[in-house]
């Protein structure tokens, strides 16, 4: 029997490359003088740069309770001059407004003027990213910082505290990094994981929210609405009988009961007109429109809605104040039985809240490592059956992580983060066209460790609410760790217990605990050439090969 060998004679073996998951690669000249791609090393969209073993980097002395300044700008960066008078109402939330009580200081005046007569001023031309570190009123947690000196030189020691700041204000010339981008932007930090912080006894946010261990940016809105209900206060103006709210440990029965209620506080907002703290009046007229008819009137209002009757005029402690309630926008959803502010027939009832999650829908996003090494993300979506609650924002929590153990402990990390979006937009689109979808692609020392497609382009938004009640809020960033939501706030006669444990504090509420070196914000998407030459630039300032 004779046998046929040439019909085996065939390579047995078909490989192709796969580029599922993990490749990322440019072809670029390659320079014999240099171990590097022949490319502009030159990165000229680092909008943000901290390195703390920079002495510009600190305002004031170099120490975990100084503030810092980025190193670089963005030139289209714009700031007049500003002066926010009514940052002390959530200023102090966050420790952007310092304040120590007076232990003599029984009826809480100070604190009063604090919430009240406080003021943040920004010269006019500073663009430069600034960030705070974080602190609290309530005695509840602690958030140490400390500036050591290291292998690689100073360095931030993070064991439960973070940096944070804004970069943009509702209806003022301040705005220092874009609020969306043509392609895409990325992160580029040098940390050291390191869980060996010793020494305290005190709570962290970790202790109370530990799945939220691990969080080393942030970027979004800091905090829900402060003033999304009616607050009474904890008392009736008496601050011998104040009551403490449910949960909290840390806060002294009279430690800061006002006697003065948040429902009694009036503020001028940027038009000039007198506001109240509470969720916006609302008074309108029965009329006969049945179509929504905007700016198709003389004066721009809408059209059925007179302007003539809408003063309120209240009075509070013998002292009258004319509160202007015409209604100039289409504002669904904020009235009690979701009619239209400003027109129709409905429920003429004061609004006792407004739903703070509209605020958060893509609004909030971050970057963590988790206990056992795995680097990913975490950010607020839209669920999908809030059809079913037409007053009510149905909200999820969306998250993924790479394999474990992909970031080393102990040891200095190059960790970047890329955004790339689906479609470049011009400067145009960018005003214009909603959200797109894009992928998340993390980087531990140069090399791609982790891919998430269908990401939904963040873009941070103001609040549904006036903006000088909300000064500071959105449009904030972090650094070596998430946000406080509003667990530490702090208003007139108390603080809110309703407003303890909502989604940020839940969600983001936590921080990373280790050793921060350099952080770097571009406002451009870096490709693979760019992110391994960084880490060539830097590899020998912290030991590595």
């Amino acid at each position: 029997m004779g046998t046929n060998f040439l019909n085996f004679n065939f390579n047995k073996f078909d490989i192709k490359l796969s580029n599922y998951q993990y490749w990322d690669f440019y072809l670029h000249p390659w320079d014999s003088t240099d171990n590097n791609p022949d490319f502009d090393n030159t990165v000229d969209c680092n909008y943000i740069y901290y390195d703390f073993n920079e002495t510009f980097n600190y305002i004031g002395s170099i120490s975990g309770n100084s503030d810092i300044v980025s190193l670089t700008s963005w030139t289209g960066a714009t700031n007049s001059g500003i002066t926010l008078t009514n940052i002390g109402l959530t200023g102090l939330d966050n420790g952007l407004i310092t304040f120590n009580k007076n232990t003599g200081d029984t009826s809480n005046l100070q604190l009063l003027q604090s919430l009240t007569g406080s003021t943040y001023i920004i010269s006019s031309g500073t663009t430069q990213m600034i960030m705070n570190p974080i602190t609290g009123l309530t005695n509840n947690f602690i958030y140490p910082i400390e500036i050591i000196s290291g292998t690689t030189g100073l360095e931030s020691k993070l064991c439960g505290g973070f940096y944070q700041g804004f970069y943009k204000i509702d209806e003022r010339d301040y705005q220092i990094i874009p609020n969306r981008f043509n392609k895409g932007w990325a992160v580029e930090f040098w940390l050291k994981k390191d869980d060996s912080c010793s020494g305290f006894t005190e709570t962290t946010l970790n202790d109370n929210y530990p799945d939220n261990n691990g969080i080393f940016f942030y970027m979004g809105t800091r905090a829900e609405n402060k003033f999304w209900n009616r607050f009474e206060g904890n008392n009736t103006g008496e601050t011998s009988t104040c009551i403490i709210p449910s949960g909290t440990t840390g806060l002294s029965i009279t430690q800061f009961c006002t006697p003065i209620k948040e429902t009694d506080i009036f503020i001028e907002n940027n038009d000039g007109n007198i506001i109240t703290l509470n969720p916006p009046n609302i008074v309108w007229k029965t009329i006969n429109n049945k179509f929504l008819l905007y700016n198709r009137t003389k004066d721009g209002l809408l059209a059925g809605c007179g302007s003539g009757d809408t003063n309120l005029s209240i009075t509070v402690s013998g002292i009258s104040q004319t509160i202007n309630n015409d209604n100039k926008f289409l504002l669904y959803n904020r009235t009690k039985d979701g009619l239209l502010a400003g027109c129709g027939s409905g429920n003429t009832e004061p609004l006792l809240e407004l739903n703070y999650k509209n605020d958060l829908v893509n609004n909030a996003l971050a970057f963590r490592i988790t206990p056992d090494c795995r680097i990913g993300y975490r950010n607020i979506l839209l669920s999908a059956n809030c059809e079913t609650t037409p007053v009510e924002t149905g909200i999820t929590i969306n998250e993924s992580y790479s394999e474990p153990n992909v970031v080393p402990n102990n040891v200095w990390t190059q960790v970047v983060v890329r955004y790339v979006s689906e479609y470049t937009f011009n400067d145009c689109e960018l005003k214009n066209k909603p959200p797109r979808n894009g992928k998340l692609l993390f980087y531990i020392n140069g090399k791609l460790k982790h891919i998430e497609r269908d990401v939904l382009e963040i873009i941070p938004k103001s609040l549904e609410e006036d903006p000088s009640k909300q000064e500071g809020v959105p449009f904030n960033m972090s650094i070596g760790g998430g946000t406080q939501g509003l667990i530490e706030s702090m208003t007139f006669d108390g603080q809110d217990g309703e407003d303890l444990n909502l989604e940020l504090i839940n969600n983001f509420g936590g921080t990373f605990i280790g050793s921060l070196s350099q952080f770097k914000f571009y406002g451009c998407d870096l490709n693979y050439c760019d992110i391994t030459h960084l880490f060539e630039l830097n590899k020998v300032r912290y030991g590595l090969k």
